[in-house]
């Protein structure tokens, strides 16, 4: 049988798929955010290392998104 996802499990899940590619086709800064956003922490360290990344990613997204969005 499956185990039921845990609620945290089914929120990144669900904020990996609000994820919209650019215009460019299949848009790498998307993908990076996907992994980051997917990524499970093991203790606090790396939960902590994987917010700062998040954050970093999430501004190379949003940098690349409208460049390629709305000025296309």
């Amino acid at each position: 049988m499956f185990r039921k996802a845990s609620k945290s499990a089914v929120d990144c899940w669900l904020q990996a798929m609000k994820v919209k590619d650019c215009k460019i086709g299949r848009c790498p800064c998307a993908d990076k955010l996907r992994q980051v956003t997917l990524h499970i922490p093991i203790d606090d360290t790396d939960g902590l290392n994987n917010n700062i990344l998040l954050k970093e990613t999430r501004k190379k997204y949003d940098k690349c998104y409208n460049i390629n969005t709305y000025w296309q």
